[in-house]
């Protein structure tokens, strides 16, 4: 019963974690699920699905061999890291659009992008793990 109680308080964490990041909710627990946030929740899981085999081999040696399980980690680590870029490029843009922002926006990107010295692509793989981070949560309830 415990289980069931934290696994109900958990289940929203990707919606929590895209408020945290960008300030709003990007549709990945909605009853209909954006295709695009879709696709990224899938890249999550296949990314963890095809790690657990690469720690019984060096991962190098799946490489070498370009197999099926190397090739399909490769595509999901392809589309985490393009999704998350096409998430952070597009508030940047929005929020250059709008120009000046109310100061009390609670994302952290906005924070990070108007008063860090963090490089926009140290930026970029931040927001790309903790996206991860919130999809892989949910998934192992």
């Amino acid at each position: 019963m415990a289980l069931l109680e934290v696994a109900s308080q958990l289940l929203p964490l990707p919606a929590a974690i895209t408020n945290v990041i960008f300030g709003e909710r990007q549709g990945m627990l909605e009853e209909v699920v954006d295709p695009e946030a879709q696709q990224f929740i899938d890249a999550i899981y296949q990314m963890f699905h095809t790690s657990a085999p690469m720690l019984n081999l060096p991962p190098d040696l799946y490489r070498l061999f370009r197999t099926k399980i190397w090739k399909d980690h490769v595509a999901a680590w392809d589309t985490i890291f393009n999704k998350a870029e096409a998430y952070t490029q597009n508030f940047t843009w929005e929020l250059r659009q709008k120009g000046n922002v109310d100061h009390n926006y609670r994302g952290i990107l906005y924070r990070l992008l108007g008063h860090s010295r963090l490089p926009f692509e140290d930026i970029k793989a931040n927001v790309t793990e903790m996206l991860a981070g919130g999809v892989d949560t949910v998934r192992w309830l």
